[in-house]
Order: C-alpha cells, then structure tokens, then sequence
C-alpha cells in the first residue's frame, strides 16, 4: 500500500491517472513432488497528474476540479517461488554425512 498525495485549487482542472500492473506469483509449494499453484495480483505501478489551467474568468464555475482514471500498466510482473524438496534435504545430509565421516577416519587413522 502506498500514500498518494495532491493539491487540488478551482484555479485548475487537476487529471489523476493511477495505473496498476499484474502480479502473477507462481510457487512450488511440493514437498515431495511438484505442486504448482498461480496467484494473481494487482500492484500499484506509477501515476501521472495533469494540470489544465482555466482563466481567471472560468474559476469554478460549477465544473469537476479533480478527475481520476484507475488503468491497468502494460507491465506485467512475473515471480517464481520454488521451495527445497525432501529428496534435496536428504542428498545434502548424506552428503553432510559422508564428509563427517571421512574426517573422523583421517583424524583416527593419521593423528599418530
């Protein structure tokens, strides 16, 4: 979430374009084996204010001061999660495993 502010004066006609993008968040949420799962979000992007003066003689007169637009960004944001396996777990604690074990042979057989 993001504070937006603005001044707004019956001097000026104030546009305010808020443009959002899609976020699509795709996580492998297996244990095991893959699970995929896609989330799509909207996120705020940029906006863009315009200003049109009015002459002294056309301040407010009855017309809107402020108008606001809410568009989608062509930006699309894509974010891939992928969590550990098991079968990953258990390779490097084999791996932990056989390394320990090789140190305590070295130690044992060469610290004569």
């Amino acid at each position: 979430m993001q504070d937006l502010y603005t001044t707004i004066s019956k001097q000026f006609f104030k546009d305010l374009i808020l443009y959002y993008e899609i976020t699509e968040i795709n996580t492998d949420s297996g244990i095991f084996l893959e699970n995929l799962s896609t989330e799509t979000y909207l996120k705020f992007d940029k906006r863009v204010e315009s200003i049109f003066l009015r002459p002294e003689e056309m301040y407010y007169n009855g017309e809107s001061i402020l108008g606001v637009q809410i568009r989608l960004s062509y930006n699309i944001h894509f974010q891939n999660r992928d969590y550990r396996k098991m079968h990953n777990v258990f390779a490097t604690a084999e791996e932990l495993y056989a390394n320990v074990k090789y140190f305590i042979f070295f130690i044992i057989n060469f610290s004569e």
